[in-house]
């Protein structure tokens, strides 16, 4: 296990840089003509991004890995369930929707498989396989596949995106049967009582309120009012879930080191707006975003969110601020 006392501003800038030039934008192009499939077919390009970050030294990121994969899983079964509705709300003949969904099935046994190796062998996982067939079905499915077998379809059905607008990801994720770790007896959100959280929060006042909102549910709960005290309780009691105050020195990278070497999801705590940071969290593998003025509801909701582990950041905080 790596020491989490590491001096955060000795990162290696010159490889990150080159990382975030590999990283794929989004544009025009790959639109399909329906802002919902758009910002799910973006969410997805964010978790390519992240692993594509990944890559030069994935073997000491494996909790990262992981999770990605988890969420590569979970994200594009959603996906594939709306958009498959989707082209049934507009008429698409049923011919063109069955090879659609023979696609989405070949896809998701690829993934399926990816997850297996990794479960099988971490250290033998075929990184570099996966993440080219990820890039390539990305793009390739979206300009060929969806643009052709849908697309056309949506732009002359405008009543389809609201009926899109109604679907939640709890909702589908229920019906499809999904969770984040398939080994587990139950769903990560079922109970909170028991399982660790650490609190990395400057604010006195905020702390003693999450600690307390934890507490009467029957966690238990680490905390620190600075990052360089954090490591210390996070190797001593394993957290499941972090909440990091967003405004503290070093917040960043240490959210990132949290990322890519413990499976603890961190949520970045943020007095605001959360759309200031999602571009940030996002990319630095941040599970979810806490914006105070926050009452012990969104806490707790927040919480089992981020436990569950279903969706990326980006589709949890967008259908949040929607209702």
């Amino acid at each position: 296990m790596s020491d989490l006392r590491v001096d955060f501003d000795t990162t290696d800038r010159a490889e990150t840089r080159q990382g975030h030039d590999a990283l794929i934008a989004w544009s025009p192009d790959l639109s399909v003509s329906s802002p919902t499939l758009d910002l799910h077919h973006q969410i997805l390009v964010g978790c390519l991004n992240r692993m594509i970050l990944l890559q030069g030294n994935w073997r000491d990121c494996l909790p990262a890995v992981r999770r990605e994969l988890a969420l590569v899983m979970n994200y594009c079964r959603i996906h594939f369930f709306i958009e498959e509705a989707a082209m049934k709300l507009a008429q698409v003949p049923d011919e063109t929707v069955q090879e659609h969904t023979a696609i989405h099935r070949r896809i998701v046994g690829k993934m399926s498989d990816a997850v297996g190796a990794f479960k099988s062998d971490p250290l033998g996982f075929p990184f570099d396989e996966t993440l080219r067939f990820l890039n390539m079905w990305l793009v390739r499915h979206i300009q060929d596949e969806d643009k052709k077998h849908y697309a056309e379809a949506l732009r002359a059905f405008h009543g389809v995106e609201v009926d899109l607008r109604k679907y939640k990801y709890a909702q589908i994720s229920r019906k499809l049967k999904l969770k984040e770790d398939p080994t587990r007896t139950a769903a990560a959100g079922d109970t909170l009582s028991g399982r660790w959280v650490s609190i990395i929060e400057s604010n006195m006042e905020r702390r003693a309120f999450m600690a307390r909102v934890f507490q009467d549910q029957g966690m238990r709960v680490s905390q620190a009012n600075n990052v360089l005290d954090a490591p210390v309780l996070i190797d001593a009691n394993m957290p499941e879930v972090v909440f990091l105050d967003w405004s503290m020195r070093d917040a960043l990278p240490f959210a990132r080191e949290l990322y890519s070497k413990r499976n603890a999801a961190v949520v970045a705590s943020y007095f605001g707006d959360p759309m200031e940071i999602i571009d940030q969290c996002d990319l630095e593998g941040v599970a979810n975003i806490l914006a105070h003025p926050a009452s012990a509801v969104d806490i707790i909701s927040v919480t089992r969110e981020t436990l569950d582990a279903l969706v990326p950041l980006r589709a949890l905080v967008l259908e949040r601020l929607e209702g």
